[in-house]
This record gives structure tokens, sequence and C-alpha cells, in this order.
């Protein structure tokens, strides 16, 4: 599923969905949005008359946006397009609790334009409340077809959790081939850095090493400052951060150094979302 909303932005959006579209044969459903101003008291007339303008200006969304994947996706990939109406948060969720998607793609930019802690509104909702994968798009623009990524980086902390992630990222950067970057940040100063590479070495299973290029990293430091230099340092394409939510009340909780990654990161972002376990 890709959510768009005929921004600049869009663009790199429908192409990061084609890369991955392509790569690994899916079909598409592209979802916008429309949430047009409602008079709070009309007459039985001059409600037929909205309707009848909401159904036109939802007809030539539909026409824009697929003039715009025509033009990325150049007729490879089997798309549908829905125009929803209503508040954009209510009509993502939504499409995404029916569609079900493997994979849903989204830019990181506010739709409103209004300032947000994380990202944009509809983005920040998706990304807190969707149990399916969600690749955040940032930084540089694609290149319209392209089939390859060069390095991918997965942040990790030698937990069973993190070794799930690692998994899941060495089968993207084999897919895409690319150079895995498995990255550690010790969270204190003093610790033997030399001594915490080899145990990471030797955390990574030859299974692992066997499907990609493999590059180990550590460092000591705050863990999401280290890993968005660390990220930039090395021109990363994408990361992959696994997402372990808590509930607070009634919103979920993304852990701190998951938001910052995502807020400050050069690039774009592959939450994979961690299934509650029964034991």
């Amino acid at each position: 599923m890709s959510l768009i909303d005929l921004s600049q932005a869009s663009a790199n959006v429908l192409k990061w969905t084609r890369l991955f579209a392509e790569k690994f044969g899916s079909e598409v459903q592209i979802l916008h949005a429309m949430w047009p101003p409602v008079p709070r008291a009309v007459t039985e007339a001059e409600g037929a008359q909205l309707l009848e303008e909401f159904e036109e200006r939802r007809v030539e969304l539909q026409r824009a946006i697929r003039a715009q994947a025509d033009q990325v996706f150049n007729h490879r990939i089997h798309c549908e397009i829905a125009v929803g109406v209503g508040h954009p948060v209510k009509v993502v969720l939504g499409g995404i609790g029916q569609l079900r998607p493997d994979l849903i793609v989204l830019g990181s930019h506010g739709h409103d334009g209004m300032a947000r802690s994380l990202m944009g509104s509809v983005a920040e909702n998706v990304v807190r409340e969707s149990a399916f994968p969600t690749l955040v798009v940032k930084g540089a623009d694609l290149t319209l077809g392209q089939q390859t990524l060069n390095r991918l980086l997965c942040p990790v902390d030698l937990t069973q959790s993190a070794a799930e992630f690692l998994d899941a990222s060495a089968s993207l950067a084999s897919s895409f081939g690319a150079t895995l970057e498995v990255f550690r940040v010790l969270p204190d100063d003093t610790a033997d850095v030399e001594q915490e590479m080899d145990r990471l070495q030797q955390w990574v299973p030859d299974l692992v090493r066997q499907r990609c290029p493999i590059s180990e990293t550590v460092h000591a430091g705050d863990t999401a400052e280290q890993i968005v230099i660390f990220a930039r340092q090395r021109a990363v394409d994408i990361m992959v951060v696994g997402v372990e939510p808590r509930r607070f009340l009634e919103y979920t909780v993304l852990g701190r150094t998951t938001e910052r990654v995502v807020r400050h990161g050069p690039c774009s972002v592959l939450l994979l979302r961690l299934e509650p376990r029964s034991n």
C-alpha cells in the first residue's frame, strides 16, 4: 500500500513502492485521502450539490494519481487507486485495516503542514498504530526504475528480537544486492569497543553471512545519535529498525530511540514490528 498526497514528495514514495513491488512481484494499492470542508448546516439541495462536487473532485484526483503512477510504474505493476473521503488519519488507518498490506510506503512530511514531534500527522499515526511493516521514505530521490540498493543498516543490541530483525535485514540486503551494515551502540563510553566487536562478530550467524556482504561496527555514545551519524557517514540507502511498541493509556508509544532515528535519520527507514510472544 502506497500512501500519497500528490505533493512533490509523492513521486519518490511511488519510486520506493515500485522498487519493492518489482523486486517481490507485488500488486500495489495507492490510497489518497480527500478531506473537503463541509458546512455545518446545509439544505437538502445544497447537500446533493456538495456530494456531486465531492464525486467530481474524487474522479479528478483518481485521474491525477493514475497519471503520476503510470509515469513512475511505466505500466509494469498492477496498481489500484482508492480515494477516500474523510479525515486523512481515519481514512488511511481504515484502508490499512481492510487491505492488511504486506508493506506500507509513505512519506515523512506533514500532510497538513503542522509541525509534529515525529513526522506528519498521518505518518505519525500509521507508524504508531499499524501492525504492518512500514517504510518511511526520506532522503534523496531514487532513480526512476532503480532496482538495487547499495547499503542497508541494521542497528542491533544482541537480543533475540535483534536477531529476528537481522535475519529480515539480511533477506532484504540479499534481494537488493546490498551490503548489510550491522551496527551496535554501547551506552557506556568506557566499554571495551574491541572486545564488544568480537562479541558482535560472533553473534552474527554464519547463515546470515552467507546471504549478503556483512560489515560490523561498534560505537559508544547516545544510541539514536550514533545511528544517525553512522547512517550519514556510510551513505546508507535504508535503515531497518525493529519496533517493540508499548501501550500508554489508549495510545501506542514508540521507543524514544526509534522516534529520534525516524525523525532525524538521513535516509528511508523500514520499521518492522515484533510480533508479541505468548511466553
